[in-house]
């Protein structure tokens, strides 16, 4: 039988970022048992293996999941604090504070142009990731900050 897709990007990741080996080792660090790297091996890793994958090996679990966009979680090229804060929460901005970034950003492109190419690049995987999440019910890949604060809000 063949490995999940899901589980062949999972130990890519873990040998990649973390230089771990095998079921046994990749198991205990996500605090899972063989058993469970064994059923996701048959089935596919479940989305709360992905996220506990994203949190402890710092693999994007959007890309665990569907083996788009980076392979590491926040692998932006070097910005600025500021810059990459911008690039992150992007997605997340009023449409009319968009435009007026890119107005001035337009105004002085060579002074913007790395924040720029970054921004692009998010908001084309945002957009084409939100089709997709509506149609699959995939997740958008958040950091254990995001949850935390997501979580505490439903409280």
């Amino acid at each position: 039988m063949e490995m999940h897709e899901t589980m062949s990007r999972l130990y890519q990741a873990a040998l990649a970022i973390k230089k771990w080996r095998g079921q046994s080792e990749i198991a205990r660090r996500l605090s899972a048992t063989p058993q469970t790297l064994n059923n996701w091996e048959a089935r596919g890793m479940s989305k709360g293996g992905m996220l506990k994958a994203q949190e402890v090996i710092g693999c994007s679990a959007n890309w665990l999941e569907t083996g788009r966009g980076e392979m590491v979680v926040g692998s932006l090229p070097a910005f600025t604090p500021d810059q990459r804060m911008l690039a992150e929460m992007w997605p997340h901005l009023p449409a009319e504070k968009k435009s007026e970034m890119l107005e001035r950003m337009v105004q002085d492109p060579a002074r913007y142009k790395a924040l720029m190419d970054a921004l692009l690049t998010e908001v084309s995987q945002t957009t084409a990731q939100s089709a997709s999440d509506r149609r699959t019910g995939s997740f958008v890949t958040w950091s254990g900050e995001e949850r935390r604060n997501v979580k505490k809000e439903k409280s």
